[in-house]
């Protein structure tokens, strides 16, 4: 949901100004339910690891047979796999955090704002607002083709200049 607009219509904008909140509430919770667990999945994992490591030194005395170290050995291994697992679920909740903060990307004008505070903002629909360089600016346009031999001819010298 788009909480907040940071500008109004036809502002000028700087790069790296905030423009947009998004809410965050649903992105703190995921990150949150992320990082229980990895708290719980470390505590799991720690336990897994000594008891591979207890069950190789009863291995060597001869108490334990081969099978049940390699069976706790593999679930110490599952749980490091886990581990890294839950961390790049906390990487990815990180990153959809920030993006409930929409910064400019240039310098510019904004034109029409295409959602309101309120309104639901979903993935490649429509644009929110779009902000347009106007130093330097950027023009297209043609010219007759009669005047091309001459323009080739000045582009040896550098760059031209055209005045709007």
């Amino acid at each position: 949901q788009l909480l907040a607009v940071h500008f109004k219509e036809g502002d000028f904008v700087h790069k790296g100004q905030l423009l947009l909140t998004l809410d965050p509430r649903p992105y703190e919770a995921a990150l949150a339910q992320a990082k229980a667990a990895l708290a719980r999945d470390k505590a799991t994992a720690v336990n897994n690891r000594l008891q591979a490591e207890r069950y190789s030194k009863l291995l060597a005395e001869g108490i334990v047979p081969m099978s049940q170290v390699e069976s706790f050995t593999s679930a110490a291994d599952a749980s490091d796999a886990v581990l890294n697992s839950e961390e790049a679920a906390i990487k990815t909740a990180q990153l959809n955090l920030e993006y409930c903060t929409i910064y400019s990307p240039i310098d510019g004008r904004t034109g029409a704002l295409m959602l309101k505070p309120g309104n639901l903002v979903k993935v490649a629909d429509v644009p929110i607002v779009v902000i347009n360089q106007v130093n330097p600016i950027f023009v297209n346009f043609g010219i007759p083709q009669q005047f091309w031999p001459d323009i080739k001819k000045s582009l040896t010298h550098g760059a031209l200049r055209a005045k709007a």
